[in-house]
């Protein structure tokens, strides 16, 4: 099956160009001119999308339908009718990478954070290096929700795999040190002693 994935204002397809962020699988690719708005910072790169063409990585006609169906509502800005859809795709084949993916995107759009981890934990564990930039986002909803023990653990994968840019590496650096700092700071808290200081009527 073929699709055309959507590219929203803070996401990078996983078929970007091996130049920009190494994590190409399929070499055709056209760059698409986008304001600065659409532009995310935190990586700073041009936005790529795959041509229509791109094979998805699962086997199942049902699954792939159905992901295709939920891609277009999501495009269309209907999330609702985008989430049943891409859970079909995950009931049909749940090794759906992409499905993963989209559905931890969408559910971060509707801040949704326990279910946006869910769904980028199932993704990374079926291939941890399609995307690379998915423990960037784990860790960016876990550090937000001051689960620093995962944040350390999926900022600190992401930093190994050596592929973000200048902007990217040092905001994952900087919320990785101010995670390990929070979880020091919770396992051996300053003792309290309030001092009374004469006000008492």
């Amino acid at each position: 099956m073929k699709t055309l994935y959507p590219i929203k204002n803070k996401r990078y397809s996983w078929q970007q160009d091996r130049q920009e962020n190494r994590l190409v699988f399929n070499p055709i690719i056209i760059i698409l001119c986008y304001s600065k708005i659409l532009l995310f910072a935190v990586f700073g790169l041009i936005f790529f999308s795959p041509l229509n063409g791109q094979e998805l990585s699962t086997r199942s006609k049902k699954a792939a339908k159905a992901f295709e169906s939920g891609e277009k509502a999501y495009r269309m800005n209907d999330l609702s009718t985008a989430e049943l859809f891409f859970k079909q795709a995950t009931d049909f084949d749940p090794d759906f990478f992409e499905a993963w993916i989209l559905m931890g995107e969408l559910y971060e759009e509707q801040k949704k954070d326990s279910s946006a981890v869910i769904a980028y934990k199932m993704a990374v564990s079926i291939n941890s290096e399609m995307y690379t930039p998915a423990f960037f986002f784990l860790g960016n909803i876990e550090y937000r929700n001051a689960w620093y023990k995962d944040a350390i653990e999926h900022y600190t994968v992401y930093l190994s795999y050596n592929v973000a840019s200048k902007k990217g590496k040092a905001n994952a650096e900087k919320n990785l040190r101010n995670s390990r700092f929070a979880l020091e700071a919770m396992k051996t808290p300053v003792p309290f002693k309030p001092i009374n200081l004469g006000m008492d009527s």
